[in-house]
């Protein structure tokens, strides 16, 4: 991230696919002194971590994504069974802010 901020010092945003990635961005951006500019998005959303950091303002936001496994095997015990299934399926996605950590998050729709 600090090389980044020297060659583009113009970042309005930054996306780590996990909070504690974004969390380091936004440390070396904080060191570098251009935090306040940008933007840090995370994901995982988890408590001690993403969470804590967007109730702290070190991060903007922390996207909760849950993992297929578990709906994956009910599909497919279902197209064991002969089932029909759906050929798509949208897992439920939470958004945590500032404003909705409290509670939570939100869901995205």
């Amino acid at each position: 991230m600090q090389d980044a901020i020297k060659a583009n010092p113009d970042i309005k945003l930054v996306y780590a696919h996990n909070d504690p990635m974004a969390h380091g961005a936004y440390l070396a951006a904080n060191h570098a002194g251009v935090a306040d500019k940008m933007k840090f998005i995370g994901i995982d959303a988890n408590p001690d971590e993403g969470q804590r950091w967007v109730r702290t303002g070190e991060l903007t936001a922390t996207f909760l994504y849950p993992t297929p496994g578990e709906k994956g095997l009910q599909v497919a015990l279902e197209v064991l069974q002969g089932k029909p299934v759906p050929k798509r399926y949208a897992l439920p996605t939470r958004l945590f802010t500032r404003e909705n950590v409290e509670r939570g998050g939100e869901p995205l729709k």
